[in-house]
């Protein structure tokens, strides 16, 4: 039997239906879809949907609700997550009247389908040459010139050699950084060569992925925006500490391990960048431990 819906709201609440609300990291993604195809006429699906979760607050859905700015997401994204959940687009079609109108909407939902599909397939791929790459490659040095200019050990690093080039930044001799999501899956790989200059491998998914230095069995878990912060704070402290590679990304990996580890504390440890305008090391490590419930560390002047 194939349902039809003449309108986008009533196609969306049938593909909710086949996503759980408990993901904190999907449930935002899906609030951003759902404010890209429907506005603020979308919030309450949103919070109706928010409902089926455990959690639910609906202080905390209003308040994630606008904090969602324009851009990035798409509606399409909604419908990408619900067919990964078994909603089956051909089963859930939208009328075709007026047949102009319902045209438009179709190709424009194809086109944002389609760039979902192609992201995908491009970590997909990033995250198969990530695989390859660290497998191949030999065990770092703790007297590697960039870990002996911070002063921290390698924690199971490993060390590149290739041809490989990443912007212009030739790869040999560079630590390597693995990143995983949430259910320990290697994404994406990080280098940093001698100097300290970083690149990402092309393709891959950084977003919520991060690195653990030492093992995450301890009620108390650090985030750290960098390894060198990460290795300092693990080596002085000895509680496990997860990289998130950049401040932009501190938020998203606060969420993602949050919903992991329910009952952890935790200490978001920031790099104080106050010679860099707006202090974005600190701006940021504030943002993810006010959402988070964490700790703040963060050091007085050095960054």
């Amino acid at each position: 039997m194939i349902d039809v819906y003449f309108n986008d709201a009533a196609r969306a609440k049938a593909a909710l239906s086949f996503i759980p609300a408990d993901d904190r990291e999907l449930w935002v993604r899906i609030g951003m879809a759902l404010k890209a195809g429907l506005g603020e006429n979308g919030f309450e699906l949103f919070d109706r949907w928010s409902q089926s979760a455990p959690s639910y607050k609906k202080e905390a859905a209003r308040a994630v609700w606008k904090s969602i700015k324009p851009g990035g997401i798409r509606f399409a994204t909604l419908f990408h997550e619900a067919q990964r959940c078994g909603f089956d687009r051909c089963q859930h079609r939208m009328a075709l009247t007026p047949p102009l109108n319902a045209g438009r909407h179709c190709a424009k939902r194809e086109r944002s389908a389609e760039v979902e599909r192609k992201l995908a397939a491009k970590q997909c791929a990033a995250a198969k040459r990530a695989v390859d790459i660290w497998t191949k490659a030999e065990l770092a040095s703790d007297t590697h010139p960039y870990l002996a200019l911070k002063g921290v050990k390698a924690h199971g690093l490993r060390c590149y050699r290739g041809q490989l080039t990443i912007g212009n930044m030739a790869c040999d001799g560079a630590l390597i950084i693995p990143a995983y999501d949430a259910h320990g899956v290697l994404t994406t790989l990080a280098f940093i060569n001698k100097d300290g200059e970083k690149r990402f491998l092309s393709g891959g998914k950084k977003s919520g992925s991060f690195h653990w230095i030492g093992e995450p069995v301890s009620n108390l878990l650090c985030i750290a925006e960098g390894y060198a912060t990460g290795a300092s704070v693990y080596e002085a402290t000895r509680y496990p500490v997860a990289v998130a590679f950049d401040a932009g990304n501190l938020l998203a990996v606060a969420n993602t391990l949050k919903l992991k580890f329910p009952d952890a504390q935790f200490v978001i440890c920031a790099d104080n960048d106050f010679e860099t305008p707006g202090n974005p090391g600190a701006t940021k490590a504030k943002l993810a431990a006010h959402q988070v419930g964490a700790r703040l560390a963060m050091p007085e002047k050095l960054g």
